[in-house]
């Protein structure tokens, strides 16, 4: 029995390999998904976020910093707070569209309360002239 060689010719078939596509699942601020939030100075809020994917860069922004894939972080919520935050991810490879999520936020100002006037308890009597001291000086003024 003769066998056949078989002369096989090596073909080199690049396979592009996608990375699995990217999501945020979630990005919430204090358990709300609402694009349009109002927070009350002097609290404090927790942003949550959750995405999904490979080979991917997650940054907060306005921040500008690298954070988790998921993650939590509580921040102050004060006047400097920013009026947008987002959730941006970033396919390291460039493969895929950047995905955003974000919220519009307005920071209502703490009403600081007025003090109201507390009756002084010996009052002045307004017949004392207020240059005149009761108190006379010892000593001649010069």
């Amino acid at each position: 029995m003769e066998v056949k060689k078989n002369s096989f010719k090596k073909t080199e078939s690049k396979i592009e390999i996608l990375p699995k596509p990217f999501k945020i699942v979630s990005f919430r601020i204090n358990g709300s998904e609402q694009p349009n939030l109002v927070l009350k100075e002097g609290e404090s809020t927790t942003l949550s976020w959750r995405v999904e994917g490979e080979n991917i860069q997650v940054k907060l922004l306005p921040y500008g910093n690298d954070v988790k894939p998921v993650d939590s972080i509580k921040l102050p919520v004060n006047q400097a707070f920013p009026p947008q935050i987002a959730l941006q991810v970033n396919d390291i490879s460039g493969k895929q569209q950047p995905q955003q999520r974000g919220f519009a936020i307005t920071v209502i100002k703490k009403v600081v309360p007025t003090p109201t006037p507390i009756p002084s308890i010996n009052p002045i009597p307004s017949t004392l002239p207020r240059n005149n001291s009761p108190f006379k000086t010892p000593f001649p003024q010069r």
